[in-house]
């Protein structure tokens, strides 16, 4: 009995130690596509970020911990300060204290203004009842906001 729950804890274990391969595999796969495609346009890459601070960026999202940005791209022929890369984040999944890694592609374009900290979220009751009081309500061209 014992050797059954050894022999399904070594194939469990093997398991997940291939599924981890094969994230990184993948993570590792696109830094190098990437690397070839900013080479052959002339821009410059960096594969963890060194230099572009996002805490400043006015969305709720970069305030998340842990968090951070990797797969940084710019042209170093403008000294705009664009840059565009890749930010990841972890979020709880469930009470078993699951974290589930996000990543989404973001661009920083530098502005010569600075604003308060935003926030889209879909409408909601207080909203409704701000329309209705005659509350002033930030509009936004699409209504799909």
């Amino acid at each position: 009995m014992v050797m059954r729950w050894t022999l399904v804890l070594i194939v469990v274990l093997i398991g997940v130690g291939a599924w981890q391969a094969l994230r990184i595999h993948r993570r590792l796969g696109r830094q190098r596509q990437l690397m070839l495609l900013c080479d052959a346009a002339g821009l410059e890459f960096a594969p963890l970020d060194l230099s572009l601070g996002i805490a400043w960026l006015p969305f709720e999202i970069f305030g998340r911990r842990p968090s951070g940005t990797e797969n940084v791209l710019w042209d170093p022929r403008h000294e705009d300060g664009v840059r565009a890369f890749d930010f990841w984040y972890e979020e709880a999944r469930g009470d078993e204290g699951f974290k589930v890694r996000r990543t989404i592609t973001c661009a920083a374009v530098p502005l010569a203004f600075t604003c308060s900290r935003v926030r889209v979220a879909p409408r909601d009751l207080v909203d409704e009842i701000s329309d209705v009081l005659g509350l002033a309500l930030v509009t936004l061209e699409l209504e799909e906001f």
